[in-house]
């Protein structure tokens, strides 16, 4: 990392990387800035930031064409479920010129045993050579990983869609100010919920997920007290 994190600060310098991708604007593609430069992306309170997302798969392909399949070219799909748990990142690189991922072992810690490279923490994007780009991203664990490319794409796939089937494997913590009642049961009602499975009707604003319970009760609860049940596929109609 070369911009977004500052040694003086001992942190995070999104301001310092602003400034940056500022700086390189008139030679990124207007994808390209669009992504290095949004907030979202990097915004602990974000749905679709990277910062605390979890990598669920990294493939490396090579592209063939020509007459023996002789032209090859290198492409990386990376894979990353969100911070909330509610949907999917997907970054594609093409082009790859180089790439690397160090993991260190962490033997004297257990916890990473079952934690793998734990929270993404951060990432930056920066020019490469002869125009190329570079994309680094930085994960708990301490392990980098890195990505040269003459392009990057970036999309999203929400976890949820209206009419899945979903059970509750938890429930948000409910607290009250000292002397106050639960007189609504929300946390009666929340804790019944457990275990049980509810239909998807929708979603709100920040999206949590509106279930159901009870004829008369509609709640919103968080997509990661949440479980997807397989969605069954559809019949095709006989001919």
């Amino acid at each position: 990392m070369e911009y977004i994190l500052n040694s003086e600060i001992d942190g995070i310098d999104f301001d310092r990387y602003s400034a940056y991708v500022e700086s390189i604007r008139s030679r990124l593609q207007p994808h390209i800035y669009a992504f290095a430069s949004n907030p979202s992306y990097f915004d602990l309170h974000s749905h679709s930031s990277l910062h605390d997302a979890w990598l669920e798969k990294l493939t490396v392909r090579e592209t063939s064409m020509g007459e023996r399949n002789q032209l090859r070219q290198l492409e990386i799909h990376l894979c990353l479920l969100g911070p909330y748990h509610d949907r999917w990142i997907h970054l594609n690189y093409v082009g790859v010129a180089q790439y690397s991922i160090v993991t260190p072992p962490k033997y004297a810690e257990p916890r990473y045993r079952h934690t793998a490279h734990g929270d993404l923490l951060t990432h930056e994007i920066r020019l490469g050579q002869n125009g190329l780009l570079l994309h680094e991203l930085l994960f708990e664990r301490g392990s980098t990983l890195l990505i040269e490319c003459a392009d990057i794409t970036h999309s999203e796939e929400t976890k949820f869609r209206v009419g899945d089937k979903v059970k509750v494997v938890g429930m948000p913590s409910t607290t009250f100010a000292p002397g106050v009642k639960d007189e609504l049961g929300t946390f009666k009602l929340f804790k019944g919920m457990v275990g049980r499975v509810y239909t998807v009707r929708g979603f709100d604003e920040i999206g949590n997920v509106e279930l159901k319970p009870k004829r008369r009760d509609v709640v919103w609860i968080e997509p990661e007290f949440l479980r997807l049940r397989a969605r069954k596929a559809k019949k095709s109609k006989p001919k």
